[in-house]
């Protein structure tokens, strides 16, 4: 959580169904889905995260991947706490990206490019509700980014992260 002069600041999305990625893998392709997207609630235990796998679609290519909030899974030290418990979305503390690495078996180089991170309604996205449940790929069906795109919270980051694992 970010502090401010008053405490310690959270993030309310509970108006929101999804968070879209912004995003660009590239590196060596073994790595290529070998990123989640982690969520930090402001919960009693400091350690859970919610978490959900990124598959990418367009390799070294700039692409939107959403994910249903409600398809984040509580994790303690990277292990599965609970499927039924439901992310805190009006107390977030941290939105993050993760890597797999250590026992996974996945070596080579990482590199990832973040764009944006954006909370938006369904009504933003245009999906067909069966694709709810399940991270999936937009493929440029978020609104332009505008002046006049307040209906959804986001993050510009424009930063390219790089990591070599062996």
């Amino acid at each position: 959580a970010r502090k401010s002069l008053f405490g310690e600041i959270e993030d309310d999305v509970s108006l929101y169904h999804y968070l879209v990625l912004r995003v660009r893998v590239a590196g060596d392709k073994s790595t290529h889905n070998s990123y989640y997207c982690n969520v930090q609630t402001n919960s009693l235990i400091q350690t859970d995260l919610f978490q959900h796998r990124i598959w990418f679609n367009k390799p070294y290519e700039w692409e939107d991947v959403a994910i249903p909030l409600e398809a984040f899974v509580l994790t303690s030290y990277g292990r599965v706490v609970s499927r039924d418990l439901t992310l805190l979305d009006h107390r977030i503390r941290t939105i993050g990206i993760s890597i797999l690495g250590g026992n996974s078996g996945v070596e080579g180089k990482y590199e990832l490019g973040i764009k944006s991170i954006k909370a938006v309604t369904e009504r933003d996205l245009e999906v067909v509700p069966s694709t709810i449940g399940s991270g999936f790929n937009l493929d440029s069906l978020l609104p332009k980014d505008d002046a006049s795109d307040t209906d959804s919270l986001s993050s510009d980051s424009s930063e390219s992260t790089q990591k070599t694992s062996s």
